[in-house]
């Protein structure tokens, strides 16, 4: 490895979608390409009608970063359920989450393209990565103002928002999303998922907005929406958000452990114990991941997640110089899957830049650390760098 950049053919397919007469965003041509050069003229594409979206690489036949033109992207904001063919969603669903972590796109574009566009009968395992990939956004990609109203986009009822130059505009919010999805579908339960993981992180909305969060919980256990099973998956994951919120008793929660006395049970009981934000809480959860080597797999991450809430980080953030300070130690004290998951599970992702300093100057400091220990922290620094960098460069005007 030279480190020299070499140009490679790639064989291609550029895809020029347009709308039909019914408003479905379909492909009018296929231009199959082969790139063998920094630059490439498409001369069969010339005289054709101008596209209202250009998909490179439709069909996904090689591994391509894709940046949009200007065009392509606005057509996506507006209108990507438009979208029908399922490969051409999926790639420009990749392609603009993608652009977030390199800070090509604000959050609140990627977020709200999700809310309006990810409708139902989107596939269920893609619905959940972009539900998943909303929130993750939204908490790590957006600056704290921009953050603050996506998340209530993502716990909220419907809405419309009132202009002065056209009709008040319809506006998806998770929560109505959820209400609205057929009784007993997939996308009912993929939603009902996505929703208690956001509203777990309503201690960013403030006393009024945490409150409601957790009384829609409080709904979601009451069976307050029609055909959604009530599982013990469900209700544990339901009481997690709760206790991320200080909004549930231990006497509730070890009520539900008993009522599931299984191995899954105790794990979800061990995460939903660990979630409440308490100072001291964190300090004892901290201490036992990294003094505990009776600890499994599944309880370590159960663990690290009622550790490492994102909305806790007024609470975690003192903690980045000790978990530095234990880096080498717990990798050389534990086998390598419990260590990576500690490495990774503990970085502070949701950090700042006096948390980029601190991992810069470890590195710098501890050339003689394990190589593979180095990777997962610079992997992590590089995630962190990227979130830091979009959140500078994000707009605050929403």
């Amino acid at each position: 490895m030279t480190g020299q950049s070499v140009l490679r053919p790639h064989t291609l397919v550029v895809g020029l979608y347009s709308f039909d007469g019914d408003g479905a965003l379909v492909r009018t041509h296929r231009l199959p390409v082969v790139l063998e050069a920094e630059q490439l003229d498409i001369v069969e594409a010339v005289g054709l009608p101008a596209p209202d979206l250009v998909i490179v690489n439709d069909e996904d036949l090689t591994y391509a970063v894709v940046r949009p033109d200007d065009t392509s992207l606005s057509c996506l904001a507006a209108s990507l359920g438009a979208l029908r063919d399922p490969m051409a969603r999926s790639l420009t669903w990749s392609m603009l989450h993608n652009l977030v972590r390199d800070a090509r796109i604000d959050a609140a574009l990627f977020v709200q393209a999700v809310l309006e566009h990810a409708d139902d009968d989107t596939e269920p395992s893609t619905l959940t990565v972009l539900l998943n990939q909303a929130l993750r956004v939204t908490s790590r990609y957006a600056g704290p103002h921009t953050r603050r109203a996506l998340l209530e986009r993502l716990v909220a009822d419907d809405s419309t928002e009132p202009s002065k130059m056209t009709d008040p505009a319809f506006l998806h919010g998770g929560w109505g999303r959820l209400r609205a999805a057929a009784p007993g579908s997939d996308a009912q339960i993929v939603r009902a998922r996505a929703w208690l993981e956001a509203a777990g992180q309503a201690r960013l909305l403030g006393e009024a907005g945490s409150a409601q969060a957790a009384a829609r919980a409080r709904e979601i256990l009451d069976g307050a929406l029609p055909g959604l099973e009530l599982d013990a998956d469900m209700r544990w994951r339901a009481l997690t958000a709760l206790a991320q919120l200080d909004a549930v008793s231990a006497d509730e929660l070890e009520a539900q452990r008993k009522a599931d006395p299984t191995a899954s049970g105790i794990t979800h009981h061990l995460q939903a114990s660990s979630s409440m934000p308490r100072q001291d809480l964190k300090a004892e959860v901290f201490d036992r991941l990294l003094g505990d080597t009776a600890l499994s797999n599944d309880h370590i991450d159960a663990l690290v997640a009622g550790f490492a809430v994102d909305a806790h980080r007024e609470l975690t953030g003192a903690f980045t110089r000790r978990y530095l300070q234990e880096l080498q130690g717990l990798w050389g004290a534990r086998g390598q899957e419990i260590a990576t998951r500690l490495v990774v599970g503990l970085f502070p992702a949701c950090g700042d830049e006096a948390d980029v300093q601190a991992v810069e100057d470890w590195l710098a400091t501890h050339p003689e650390a394990p190589s593979a220990l180095r990777r997962l922290v610079l992997k992590s620094l590089d995630d962190l760098r990227r979130a830091l960098t979009a959140r500078r460069t994000g707009s605050e005007d929403l």
